[in-house]
């Protein structure tokens, strides 16, 4: 089975039935505990380690995720059955770290969303059913509701909200649930830390007609008065999640449904929204360093790079994670998640084969270490203080370790494919919505946003991008304005493809602009068609420096042989930014003269 990277912004299913106020179920006691006869370990140096099959013979396998509590005391994960004949056997584990034992606290599949209170005492989770409560002190468990979703605890701990057809408040003192909006759709609610208001997705009432269910609006609601005040922001649509990026001022916004993603940050303190931080057709995972004021953030399932930002999204620095030259074939890199803000833990592993090893890469340096042999590993579980690992051997054996123990084999980094093809994606915007307005000779303008940002079956990365010539003739021209052209990402170069630009001063429709390596002195040559005559076009990246922002700028020139041009000379070129692409052009228009255009104004 396929180790896939959690993102740590999960999908939420809104299947919620309608409900009163509710009083709580009897306290039950869990399944008694399993697990290796030993004394607790109060010490964080000790080495954790349960097989499944000594819990159920049935459960033999790691259900595939793993979500630990505050203090790093407990982990809680769901197991499966490997066996045919009990394919749907699972169950709610607790891993209780420091006295080596696993508890069994539920049959069935739990959601992935749960919540711990600050002090890891008490633990709200959901199944497919029923939303239960946990009290880690007495070994107790009680249920809430039926089909309650996306517990939250106050910062005080003295309550926990979550999702049932609307908002409902559990209060820890009296016990009892009191619903405290009404809309269907109401969702993903989060705590202030004055544990009165919380930030939410309110249901408008407005009916999608998609199967979605109703729009929703960002909006902040007083607990008490049950008071909403929307944000003011131009966004509505449907929204799966939100995270504090700093508590009370700024959220991570996690959007979409079935048509797509998007990813965006909420400033609360001015209401500006951020849009689309990453390709919609990509899955984000992050890690926040409150320290340093920065995000670090992977792009994708898998992914080879890692960046920073700090917390007004503006791009701090991108690293590249190598393979290792032990075991460079076929890899994809998996749960790349930070152990501080230094340091990037992940699985380095051949899905085909099974076969990987946990690795860590240093980020500034380059540094990179195996902390495990070559085997069945899942992907990496860091605790909230950055002090334990956890993880699945060969799918049903958890071990728990220190990080602060682990010992670090250093391994050689090959510079494989994959770094020429990062280096090559980040000479372009990373996020559709980009877009361009170009100014240029004789009044020239012409504008330019990316549509889509695609993965295609070759591995390539296809940017979809329309746009028009501004037409000066003021609509006297019988001329097509229109502009469709579309980026080719591989790991050899970016191709541009012009499908519709009838209008546009460009002569060659397509060729690759970019080769790696972009490095000052790189030749390539290429056959391409220049006003109906074919010939070999030579590129050559004349000037490589780096802009005030530590962005990248290449300067290229094409030159080939075309009859009719001065000296029968054809000459264009082309400079590039990394994070704009396309920032000025200049080619041999005709033999009189020269047309060139340059960047006015690029947004994302």
């Amino acid at each position: 089975m396929k180790n896939r990277l959690l993102s740590l912004i999960l999908i939420i299913t809104l299947t919620i039935a309608l409900a009163a106020c509710q009083n709580n179920g009897d306290a039950v006691k869990p399944d008694e505990n399993v697990g290796k006869d030993t004394e607790p370990d109060t010490t964080l140096g000790f080495d954790f380690e349960q097989n499944l099959k000594e819990l159920d013979a049935n459960l033999d396998t790691w259900g595939g995720m793993l979500l630990w509590s505050p203090d790093g005391s407990y982990a809680l994960f769901n197991a499966i059955s490997s066996k045919p004949e009990a394919s749907d056997s699972a169950a709610v584990i607790l891993a209780d770290v420091k006295n080596n034992k696993l508890i069994k606290l539920k049959d069935g599949y739990m959601m992935p969303d749960i919540s711990w209170s600050g002090d890891s005492k008490m633990l709200a989770f959901g199944t497919y059913e029923e939303l239960m409560l946990y009290d880690t002190s007495d070994n107790t468990m009680q249920k809430i509701a039926d089909n309650g979703y996306m517990p939250q605890f106050s910062p005080d701990n003295s309550k926990f909200i979550y999702m049932k057809e609307g908002l409902w408040v559990y209060d820890m003192i009296s016990k009892n649930s009191i619903q405290i909006t009404e809309g269907k759709y109401d969702a993903a609610p989060i705590w202030f830390s004055d544990s009165n208001r919380v930030f939410y997705f309110r249901d408008n009432g407005k009916n999608l007609g998609d199967g979605a269910g109703n729009q929703q609006v960002m909006s902040v609601l007083d607990t008490s008065t049950k008071k909403f005040d929307d944000a003011a922001v131009d966004m509505k649509g449907k929204f799966r999640s939100a995270r504090w990026l700093q508590q009370d001022k700024k959220l991570y916004i996690y959007a979409g449904w079935d048509d797509g993603h998007s990813y965006h940050v909420l400033n609360l303190d001015n209401n500006k929204l951020v849009k689309d931080i990453a390709p919609q057709d990509m899955y984000v995972s992050f890690s926040v360093d409150d320290v340093n004021k920065k995000m670090l953030m992977t792009k994708g399932y898998t992914s080879s790079q890692v960046i920073a930002y700090d917390f007004d999204m503006k791009k701090i620095a991108v690293y590249d994670i190598y393979n290792d030259k032990e075991y460079p074939a076929a890899v994809d890199n998996l749960g790349i998640t930070a152990l501080d803000s230094s340091r990037m833990i992940y699985l380095h592993a051949n899905l085909e084969a099974q076969k990987g090893a946990l690795m860590i890469s240093y980020l500034e340096d380059g540094k990179q270490t195996r902390v495990t042999d070559y085997g069945n590993y899942s992907m990496p579980f860091v605790s909230p203080d950055g002090k334990l690992l956890a993880y699945f051997k060969d799918n049903n054996i958890l071990k728990i370790v220190s990080v602060d123990k682990l010992e670090e084999i250093a391994v050689d980094k090959a510079e494989s494919s994959s770094k020429a093809y990062n280096e090559l994606l980040r000479m372009l915007p990373d996020r559709t919505g980009a877009e361009w307005q170009y100014y240029g000779f004789a009044e020239y303008f012409h504008t330019m946003r990316i549509d889509g940002i695609n993965t295609v079956s070759d591995g390539k990365t296809q940017y979809m991008i329309s746009g028009k010539v501004d037409d000066m003739s003021n609509g006297e021209s019988k001329l097509d304005h229109s502009i469709y052209l579309e980026y080719l990402v591989s790991n050899e170069g970016i191709r541009e493809i012009i499908q519709k630009g009838q209008v546009m001063p460009h002569k060659i429709k397509e060729f690759d602009v970019l080769r790696y390596p972009l490095t000052k002195g790189n030749t390539w040559t290429q056959q391409v068609e220049i006003n109906g005559q074919k010939t070999e076009l030579t590129a050559k990246i004349l000037e490589e420096s780096v802009n005030e922002e530590n962005n990248k700028v290449l300067k290229v020139q094409y030159t080939a042989k075309v009859e009719g041009m001065p000296n029968d000379t054809y000459t264009e070129t082309r400079r590039f930014e990394e994070g704009k692409g396309l920032v000025e052009f200049e080619n041999t228009f005709e033999k009189e003269f020269n047309f060139g255009y340059h960047i006015y104004k690029f947004s994302k």
